[in-house]
């Protein structure tokens, strides 16, 4: 049986991989004519996201829902989610503190700081990787809580969980 954490990495993984998939859908609405369709999906990343077309992805000339920046934040933390809820590696999540959360928002912040003050033009790259590097972050800060509150949440869960293992061996 699927440990509570893994049930809570789980879930968490499904609920991000569901928000991906979100965001690639509107170039394939598009294709399929369903132009009202992927408007209603960029407007619910709106609040986000500038989506600004130039700075985004396009599938089949059409811009995913969210900028280079934003997708990559969100697939890296789908990645990491999955990762986590797949491999069972007891110690490998631990608490993150800010400030090591602030070493993988740093590439970002440096990015778009030096883009604005135009010391650097970033680039659909740039913009990807520190995306990427922010959103592996943030789901190392994020993970070890959204454990401990679903623990919290389905205590009865967790507590059959363990209870199976001393029984089981």
């Amino acid at each position: 049986m699927m440990s509570a954490s893994r049930r809570a990495c789980a879930v968490l993984a499904a609920a991000a991989l569901v928000w991906c998939l979100l965001i690639l859908l509107p170039p394939a609405l598009m294709s399929l004519r369903q132009p009202e369709a992927a408007v209603l999906l960029r407007r619910l990343f709106a609040p986000v996201c500038h989506q600004e077309a130039a700075r985004s992805f396009l599938i089949a000339g059409h811009p995913l829902a969210v900028c280079h920046r934003c997708t990559a934040v969100y697939l890296a933390f789908a990645a990491v989610a999955v990762g986590f809820s797949l491999l069972s590696l007891p110690g490998l999540l631990r608490e993150m503190s800010l400030p090591r959360l602030a070493l993988f928002l740093l590439p970002m912040a440096v990015d778009a700081g030096f883009d604005l003050l135009g010391w650097w033009s970033n680039s659909a790259l740039s913009r990807s990787v520190s995306g990427g590097c922010a959103g592996a972050g943030l789901a190392c800060f994020v993970i070890p809580a959204w454990i401990e509150a679903w623990k919290e949440f389905f205590p009865l869960h967790a507590h059959i969980t363990l209870s199976r293992k001393v029984h089981d061996g």
